[in-house]
């Protein structure tokens, strides 16, 4: 797995406000390209391969990053759902 896809949903998941945004978006390329927006943000330069390679691996992210810290409400439900395939919105 990618150690900057980890690191960069590390980075996400503390900007409450953005993570709050992210979670509503229903439709995985504009999920994707607001990602990748917000890269640049917490300096990262990722590419849509590594981003969509990190969403079909969130269980596993969530699991990794959660080691440290305690699970947020998404991440609960997402894990405990077995990483659904509508885990963002309703993922279109």
């Amino acid at each position: 797995m990618n150690n900057n896809i980890v690191e960069f949903y590390r980075a996400i998941r503390e900007d409450q406000p953005l993570f709050d945004q992210l979670v509503t978006i229903e439709d995985t390329e504009q999920l994707v390209d607001a990602l990748m927006n917000a890269g640049p943000k917490f300096g990262f330069d990722l590419k849509q391969d590594d981003i969509r390679q990190g969403l079909d691996s969130l269980v596993e992210i969530i699991e990794e990053v959660g080691n440290d810290d305690e699970l947020n409400d998404f991440e609960l439900g997402f894990v405990s759902a077995g990483g659904a395939p509508c885990f963002f919105g309703s993922m279109s």
